[in-house]
């Protein structure tokens, strides 16, 4: 996906004034979620957190387990993720 496509896909899912989050305990309503965990376990717990925050998007390094939403909230897995950040955060 390009930097350009990621920020079209977030924001028919979130508002222009979301924050990015890489804890799943600072998310709040509206937020995005980064999953850059490198254990899939581990990655689902923090997803789950930052749904149950509030979480309107999900954005995941790798392939997390959850399929394409859960409860909802769309789990959009990004290869290269880590390098766009900084390209999604302005």
């Amino acid at each position: 996906m390009t930097r350009d496509g990621l920020i079209s896909t977030l924001l028919s899912h979130v508002g222009r004034d979301a924050h990015l989050c890489l804890d799943s305990r600072q998310v709040g309503a509206g937020d995005v979620f980064f999953a850059l965990s490198d254990s899939a376990t581990d990655v689902r717990q923090y997803i789950g957190q930052a749904i149950r925050a509030g979480a309107a998007a999900v954005l995941a390094a790798h392939d997390t387990g959850v399929g394409s939403s859960l409860e909802g909230v769309p789990v959009i897995v990004v290869q290269g993720l880590a390098a766009m950040m900084a390209d999604v955060a302005h």
